[in-house]
Protein backbone atom coordinates (compact mmCIF):
# COMPACT_ATOMS: atom_id res chain seq x y z
CA UNK A 1 0.00 0.00 0.00
CA UNK A 2 3.11 2.05 0.48
CA UNK A 3 3.71 2.61 -2.66
CA UNK A 4 0.01 4.28 -3.93
CA UNK A 5 0.04 6.99 -1.81
CA UNK A 6 -1.21 9.78 -3.92
CA UNK A 7 -0.78 14.11 -3.77
CA UNK A 8 -2.88 16.25 -5.40
CA UNK A 9 -1.84 19.92 -5.52
CA UNK A 10 -4.42 22.74 -6.94
CA UNK A 11 -2.13 25.21 -8.37
CA UNK A 12 -4.48 27.81 -8.26
CA UNK A 13 -5.19 27.69 -4.30
CA UNK A 14 -3.15 27.33 -1.88
CA UNK A 15 -4.75 23.84 -1.60
CA UNK A 16 -2.76 19.76 -1.00
CA UNK A 17 -4.69 16.57 -0.87
CA UNK A 18 -3.06 13.83 0.31
CA UNK A 19 -4.21 10.37 -0.09
CA UNK A 20 -3.57 6.64 0.99
CA UNK A 21 -5.74 4.15 -0.08
CA UNK A 22 -7.22 1.35 2.95
CA UNK A 23 -6.78 -2.30 2.60
CA UNK A 24 -9.69 -4.12 1.23
CA UNK A 25 -12.28 -5.49 3.10
CA UNK A 26 -12.28 -9.20 3.13
CA UNK A 27 -15.25 -11.62 3.33
CA UNK A 28 -15.52 -14.86 4.51
CA UNK A 29 -17.39 -18.37 3.58
CA UNK A 30 -16.17 -21.02 5.68
CA UNK A 31 -12.83 -21.59 4.89
CA UNK A 32 -12.67 -19.05 1.35
CA UNK A 33 -11.86 -15.56 1.83
CA UNK A 34 -12.18 -12.72 -0.74
CA UNK A 35 -12.86 -9.47 -1.59
CA UNK A 36 -15.23 -7.60 -3.69
CA UNK A 37 -12.98 -6.80 -6.06
CA UNK A 38 -12.04 -10.95 -6.79
CA UNK A 39 -13.77 -12.32 -9.32
CA UNK A 40 -13.65 -16.24 -9.92
CA UNK A 41 -13.52 -17.79 -13.41
CA UNK A 42 -14.88 -21.70 -14.23
CA UNK A 43 -13.45 -22.52 -17.75
CA UNK A 44 -13.45 -26.60 -17.09
CA UNK A 45 -17.32 -27.25 -17.76
CA UNK A 46 -18.72 -25.05 -20.98
CA UNK A 47 -22.17 -24.82 -22.68
CA UNK A 48 -22.73 -28.03 -22.78
CA UNK A 49 -22.10 -29.25 -18.84
CA UNK A 50 -25.21 -28.79 -16.64
CA UNK A 51 -25.84 -26.98 -13.83
CA UNK A 52 -25.16 -29.47 -11.31
CA UNK A 53 -21.38 -29.90 -13.00
CA UNK A 54 -20.96 -26.10 -11.87
CA UNK A 55 -22.53 -27.13 -8.73
CA UNK A 56 -20.27 -29.60 -8.15
CA UNK A 57 -17.47 -27.75 -9.09
CA UNK A 58 -17.52 -25.24 -6.38
CA UNK A 59 -18.04 -28.06 -3.95
CA UNK A 60 -14.87 -29.84 -5.08
CA UNK A 61 -12.74 -26.85 -5.71
CA UNK A 62 -13.99 -24.24 -3.03
CA UNK A 63 -16.01 -26.87 -0.56
CA UNK A 64 -18.58 -24.66 -0.84
CA UNK A 65 -22.59 -25.26 -1.03
CA UNK A 66 -24.65 -23.81 -3.80
CA UNK A 67 -27.22 -22.62 -2.56
CA UNK A 68 -29.03 -20.20 -6.04
CA UNK A 69 -27.22 -19.36 -9.56
CA UNK A 70 -28.41 -15.95 -11.18
CA UNK A 71 -27.73 -14.59 -14.28
CA UNK A 72 -29.15 -11.37 -15.10
CA UNK A 73 -32.27 -11.18 -14.09
CA UNK A 74 -32.94 -14.76 -14.25
CA UNK A 75 -32.96 -17.26 -11.57
CA UNK A 76 -31.23 -20.42 -12.95
CA UNK A 77 -31.20 -22.69 -9.83
CA UNK A 78 -32.15 -22.30 -6.23
CA UNK A 79 -32.08 -25.09 -3.95
CA UNK A 80 -35.67 -24.64 -2.27
CA UNK A 81 -36.88 -25.47 -5.87
CA UNK A 82 -34.72 -27.48 -7.61
CA UNK A 83 -36.51 -30.24 -9.61
CA UNK A 84 -33.78 -30.65 -12.64
CA UNK A 85 -30.11 -29.81 -12.77
CA UNK A 86 -29.60 -31.73 -15.67
CA UNK A 87 -30.09 -28.77 -17.60
CA UNK A 88 -27.20 -27.60 -20.35
CA UNK A 89 -25.61 -23.92 -20.11
CA UNK A 90 -25.97 -24.04 -23.97
CA UNK A 91 -30.06 -24.52 -23.03
CA UNK A 92 -29.97 -21.61 -20.18
CA UNK A 93 -28.39 -19.16 -23.16
CA UNK A 94 -29.98 -19.57 -25.99
CA UNK A 95 -28.61 -17.85 -28.62
CA UNK A 96 -26.44 -15.70 -26.56
CA UNK A 97 -23.19 -15.33 -28.56
CA UNK A 98 -20.49 -14.46 -25.76
CA UNK A 99 -17.13 -15.64 -24.83
CA UNK A 100 -18.36 -15.81 -21.16
CA UNK A 101 -21.45 -14.82 -18.53
CA UNK A 102 -21.38 -13.27 -15.09
CA UNK A 103 -23.13 -14.99 -12.50
CA UNK A 104 -24.25 -14.52 -9.26
CA UNK A 105 -24.08 -17.22 -6.84
CA UNK A 106 -24.93 -17.39 -3.22
CA UNK A 107 -23.28 -20.02 -0.63
CA UNK A 108 -24.63 -21.93 2.06
CA UNK A 109 -22.35 -22.64 5.20
CA UNK A 110 -24.30 -23.39 8.04
CA UNK A 111 -27.23 -21.97 9.05
CA UNK A 112 -25.53 -18.80 7.08
CA UNK A 113 -26.42 -17.41 3.73
CA UNK A 114 -23.69 -15.44 1.41
CA UNK A 115 -22.79 -14.05 -1.93
CA UNK A 116 -19.75 -14.69 -3.16
CA UNK A 117 -17.35 -12.93 -5.92
CA UNK A 118 -19.10 -12.54 -9.56
CA UNK A 119 -18.09 -16.07 -11.11
CA UNK A 120 -17.17 -15.43 -14.31
CA UNK A 121 -18.17 -18.76 -16.75
CA UNK A 122 -16.46 -19.42 -20.07
CA UNK A 123 -18.37 -20.75 -22.13
CA UNK A 124 -15.86 -21.91 -24.08
CA UNK A 125 -14.43 -25.32 -22.64
CA UNK A 126 -10.70 -25.24 -21.18
CA UNK A 127 -8.71 -28.44 -20.33
CA UNK A 128 -7.09 -28.18 -17.54
CA UNK A 129 -3.44 -28.40 -17.81
CA UNK A 130 -1.55 -31.59 -16.42
CA UNK A 131 2.04 -30.89 -15.36
CA UNK A 132 4.28 -33.05 -17.61
CA UNK A 133 6.60 -35.53 -15.72
CA UNK A 134 10.34 -35.31 -16.52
Amino acid sequence: MEEHRNLNTNLALPFYLFSVPDETKKSRIGDVSFSKWDSWSVKSIGLDGTVADLIEHFKMEYGLQVQSICHRASIWYHEDFADDTSETFRDLLGAEKVSFVPLNIMYKHGDHVAAGPVVKFFCKKVAKRSKKSK
